[in-house]
């Protein structure tokens, strides 16, 4: 499971140290943002972090999808679909 997460410019790096407790790796990072994917061979612990519960992390979009276009009203298009 893939997993962005967004947070305050600059705290990319604590958000990223803050995902190991949700069982999940750094895939992509950019300036406000984090893209991390389930860690399998992580073993649960009795103190693990739900998503919900992350103190730098803003919104969490689970399985997110990527969509691009030359115009807006094509991404408009794809989008809709």
């Amino acid at each position: 499971m893939a997993v962005l997460i967004t947070c305050k410019p600059d705290y990319e790096k604590t958000l990223i140290r803050e995902i190991v407790f949700c069982h999940l790796r750094l895939q992509e990072k950019g300036r406000g943002w984090i893209l991390a994917q389930e860690n399998e061979q992580a073993l649960p612990k009795p103190h693990d972090v739900p998503l919900a519960e992350l103190c730098f992390g803003c919104n969490v979009l689970e399985n997110p999808i990527s969509v691009c276009a030359t115009s807006v009203n094509s991404l408009a298009e794809k989008i809709a679909d």
